[in-house]
């Protein structure tokens, strides 16, 4: 099942990501995750500290990811990419998209 593969990909991914944003950001940074989906990473992310903002264009998936929020600290926006870089760009820590890193900074 898809779904079951990409919890499987993200438990593995997911302790990878969040020791390289310690490592290289330290705790507590403002986060966007661009395409998050159904906020496999966004919700791990929140549960670390991290203030995280999740935008994707599936309103039906960001329905997902809101009521698998533990912390009910994520922010969901229904964005694409551009608009989501485009009107915030100096608002993060750390601009993240699957498989792809789009920016970071200490701040």
């Amino acid at each position: 099942h898809p779904i079951a593969l990409l919890r499987a990909e993200n438990a593995a991914r997911n302790p990878w990501i969040l020791e390289r944003i310690r490592t290289l950001l330290g705790a507590s940074r403002d986060v966007l995750d661009i395409g998050c989906g159904a906020g496999f990473l966004c919700n791990v992310l929140a549960q670390d500290s991290h203030r995280v903002t999740g935008i994707d264009l599936s309103a039906r998936s960001l329905d997902v990811a809101a009521k698998r929020d533990l912390t009910k600290t994520v922010r969901y926006m229904q964005l694409n990419a551009f608009e989501g870089r485009r009107n915030n760009q100096n608002l993060w820590n750390l601009q993240y998209c699957y498989r792809r890193c789009l920016g970071s900074t200490t701040r």
